[in-house]
């Protein structure tokens, strides 16, 4: 079999139809040429192609990436120096994401940990902080959720002890 309509190749690639029209219009696999029935026919080799940039995606690379990549994968003669570059700029983006998502993280924890009481959304600490708008991501952590308390959760409340009180909300 030296072609290949849209159907079989979707199904040897493991992608869908609309992902392979998708491809052949972003120009990540060269335009199918018609048959007589005016099917589209892929070579053999979109199915190598496809799986290439599926395992890029796997691994976070863009579509924009992906494009350089394979023009390096099928100009057999380029230097393949290149790849190692963009591997390690992937690698420190991946990085920079997943600190940025741990930081993240540990900013919802510190939210939720406000308070684990029963009370209204209103007093909610995260709702709060949700309609305080964006946060100054220069800020430390323990700045950017300082003073989000519920009015209603008794372990938010100011201890007699201190000499503060609240009368209820």
């Amino acid at each position: 079999m030296d072609t290949l309509t849209v159907g079989q190749l979707a199904a040897l690639a493991g992608v869908s139809v609309e992902a392979v029209r998708f491809y052949e219009r972003e120009g990540v696999l060269d335009e199918a040429a018609r048959g007589a029935s005016g099917y589209r026919m892929f070579p053999t080799a979109a199915v190598g192609r496809l799986r290439f940039v599926q395992r890029a995606q796997q691994l976070g690379f863009t579509l924009r990436e992906i494009k350089k990549l394979l023009a390096v994968w099928l100009e057999h003669d380029l230097p393949h120096g290149a790849v190692c570059g963009a591997v390690d700029d992937k690698v420190a983006d991946l990085e920079a994401q997943a600190q940025d998502l741990l930081q993240k993280a540990e900013a919802l924890r510190l939210l939720c940990s406000t308070c684990r009481g029963l009370m209204l959304a209103e007093d909610c600490p995260v709702m709060q902080a949700l309609a305080a708008g964006p946060l100054d991501e220069s800020a430390p952590l323990e700045d950017r959720t300082a003073g989000f308390r519920c009015r209603t959760c008794p372990g938010c409340q100011p201890s007699a002890a201190t000499g503060s009180t609240d009368s209820g909300g």
